[in-house]
């Protein structure tokens, strides 16, 4: 919202376009300002609240800069934000990612593991103030936060839905939840002599093993072997999926043999097509690779099923 005029705010609200999905990071006018270096970024409040007005649904994403935008800044913003309840249904509270391009930008870092755990303890008593004043946690943290600090993820029903799943909030816990349903509604001994290997960023390298070991167990001889995969494109702090690129595929794969496919997340593609962020596609990395690349939905169901009917 840094970027529309009072005319163009006007004609959301007179075609009630909704949900709206807004970066918000911050409710402070100025540190808005400063943070998208933007002088329009300061009116993010008054727009919000004249959707509002408008009954419009808005979910809400903040980046969190530690040192920036964190402490009392955030506690601010959610308290800004949660005035607008309903209108704005919930906030998705993700950690900065750092690429290595960084030349002539502000210094910043990113999260540690103490800080993480901070960070979660605070958002937990956020969210036991919205659920009693609200109904709602409201509020919710990306995945990335619990394995920064190395934390269990909240309970299935802790996230309410999912309403942030785009922003990294309850992916991990809601694929599990669905590979585990998958497996469990298989009631036949299946023989798999397959041999896969998952292609991930290391942030969910811990996770996918443990998926993979679930997956072994229904599926005898099956075997998935989970590599995560440095990413050397955007620098080493970039650790999500969705920006690995298919050189660092390539790079990091080129020994593997004498497997039946390497398994992605469609998250690492762009929008509807089989070419990654780099312009490789996945026919140049099976032909590098000489293997097939399977690119799978972040969904359990179809997860399962690459096994069951394999």
């Amino acid at each position: 919202l840094t970027n529309m005029s009072d005319e163009d705010i006007n004609r959301i609200i007179a075609y009630r376009i909704s949900p709206i999905n807004v970066s918000v990071h911050t409710t402070n006018p100025d540190l808005r300002v400063k943070m998208l270096n933007n002088k329009n970024a300061g009116k993010v409040f008054t727009i919000l609240q004249k959707f509002k007005e408008a009954n419009l649904e808005i979910n809400c994403q903040i980046v969190l800069v530690p040192g920036v935008n964190d402490g009392v800044e955030l506690e601010r913003t959610l308290t800004d934000l949660s005035s607008l309840y309903p209108s704005v249904k919930s906030v998705a509270i993700v950690p900065v990612g750092i690429t290595k391009y960084r030349e002539g930008l502000a210094k910043i870092r990113t999260f540690n593991k103490l800080e993480s755990k901070e960070f979660l303890k605070f958002i937990k008593k956020e969210q036991e103030k919205f659920l009693n004043n609200l109904g709602t946690r409201f509020a919710f943290a990306s995945d990335e936060f619990y394995v920064m600090a190395e934390m269990s993820l909240p309970d299935y029903d802790d996230y309410e839905g999912f309403p942030q799943l785009e922003n990294g909030v309850g992916l991990m816990k809601s694929f599990e939840y669905e590979v585990e349903k998958e497996l469990e509604d298989i009631h036949k001994n299946i023989s798999l002599d397959k041999n896969y290997v998952i292609a991930t960023g290391t942030l969910a390298k811990s996770f996918m093993e443990e998926i993979a070991n679930k997956a072994m167990n229904k599926f005898q001889k099956l075997k998935l072997n989970v590599i995560p995969i440095n990413n050397k494109f955007f620098g080493e702090t970039i650790t999500v999926s969705g920006l690995i690129t298919g050189r660092d595929l390539i790079s990091q794969l080129k020994d593997i043999d004498n497997v039946d496919g390497v398994i992605i997340p469609k998250s690492m593609l762009r929008r509807d097509s089989e070419i990654f962020l780099d312009d490789l596609t996945v026919e140049d990395i099976e032909n590098q690779l000489k293997t097939q690349v399977i690119p799978v939905e972040v969904s359990g169901k179809e997860f399962v099923n690459l096994f069951r009917k394999a």
